[in-house]
């Protein structure tokens, strides 16, 4: 046995060595916690509440019985295309809630007004008359096509609860059917 090893001198300071790094781990653990912790303080001021706040910190929303969750900000259709100013005129809005039964097709129709909707259970295929499809289910939202044909469908087995908001002027239409224009030679007012 060597004098060192008798004397227990760590010649090369391993021990100090381990042990300065531990150190440096756990303040690098309180940096990184502390950097956490204050991202996320900013981050609640650009987003109010986000599922994700739970697990990642204490945050509780400045009132904890109530929180915002943003369904929809867009400027454009679910597919793409951008929303139209709004009409001159005086303002009216519409809420309509649908009930879709299983296996119902709606009528070929379009929107002359921007209108948004949420899936409250269910789901939902909406296609477009260019054949683009747009798939919902139970807590979904979605900005309609304006001016543009296309109808919902369930295909599935249960009926659908959908609520749609029209942001419309007074005196117009929110809904025109295409059977009923072709029919009539001018749009329906639903």
């Amino acid at each position: 046995m060597s004098i060192l090893a008798e004397k227990k001198i760590d010649p090369l300071g391993y021990q100090s060595y381990m042990e300065e790094q531990a150190l440096i781990e756990t303040v690098r653990g309180q940096v990184k916690e502390t950097i956490k912790e204050q991202m996320l303080e900013v981050l609640k001021d650009f987003f109010p509440y986000h599922p994700k706040w739970d697990s990642l910190s204490n945050y509780k929303p400045k009132n904890a019985g109530a929180r915002e969750i943003r369904l929809a900000k867009t400027l454009t259709s679910w597919n793409g295309n951008n929303l139209p100013r709004y009409p001159t005129g005086n303002p009216e809005i519409t809420i309509l809630k649908y009930i879709v039964q299983p296996g119902t097709k709606l009528d070929i129709h379009k929107h002359p007004v921007i209108s948004a909707g949420y899936i409250i259970k269910g789901e939902l295929v909406i296609i477009s008359e260019a054949n683009e499809k747009l798939h919902l289910k139970t807590g979904d939202s979605f900005v309609e096509l304006v001016d543009t044909w296309h109808f919902g469908q369930n295909e599935s087995e249960e009926p659908v609860e959908i609520v749609v908001f029209y942001a419309g002027v007074e005196g117009t239409s929110i809904t025109t059917h295409k059977e009923k224009e072709i029919k009539n030679g001018h749009s329906f007012r639903y």
